[in-house]
């Protein structure tokens, strides 16, 4: 980010940030196993010598964030939950658009038509098809699907600090 904000000073900066748990489940097929196939935090190497599955995973969503949020504490941003995003995108998308300003588009309106929770017959942008899996019937909420409950309580344990931050429902235990 200090990079990007020496390039370029005036740029707009929207931070997208979702529930950690979710993610550790969204990057299972990508990092969790035998490869690591996403972005790489500076400790990726150690991540994947030390953890496997959804705990890599879940540090390695922690790591990524307390790094950004850092970078963007001296930032000028606009920070959106991306579960807002999927339980209000009409709403959302306005208030990214003004951010920039820019005005709502009809190609926006109908792209907010698309986006939903429930993860059966949805819309799945281009290269998401490479990494979706329909192991679960929502996107918000879905750990409580895919994980069982002692990885849930491990999860929860790792992230709990971060999750607190983001003002996310926490609870040390399965929710």
């Amino acid at each position: 980010m200090p990079f990007l904000r020496a390039v370029f000073p005036e740029a707009a900066i929207l931070h997208i940030v979702r529930d950690g748990r979710d993610v550790a489940c969204s990057l299972m097929p990508g990092i969790g196993g035998a490869r690591w196939r996403h972005l790489k935090p500076p400790s990726w190497q150690r991540l994947f010598a030390e953890h496997e599955g959804i705990v890599r995973c879940a540090l390695a969503w922690r790591e990524t964030l307390e790094i950004a949020l850092d970078d963007l504490s001296e930032a000028p941003h606009l920070q959106v939950r991306y579960e807002d995003l999927v339980s209000r995108p009409n709403d959302i998308a306005g208030d990214v658009l003004r951010y920039l300003r820019l005005s709502m588009a009809p190609a926006v309106e109908r792209f907010c038509e698309k986006v939903q929770d429930s993860t059966g017959g949805s819309y799945q942008a281009e290269h998401q098809v490479k990494w979706y899996r329909s192991d679960h019937s929502r996107r918000v909420g879905r750990w409580r699907e895919n994980l069982s409950l002692d990885e849930q309580r491990t999860v929860n344990e790792l992230l709990g600090p971060l999750l607190r931050r983001l003002d996310y429902p926490y609870d040390a235990g399965p929710l």
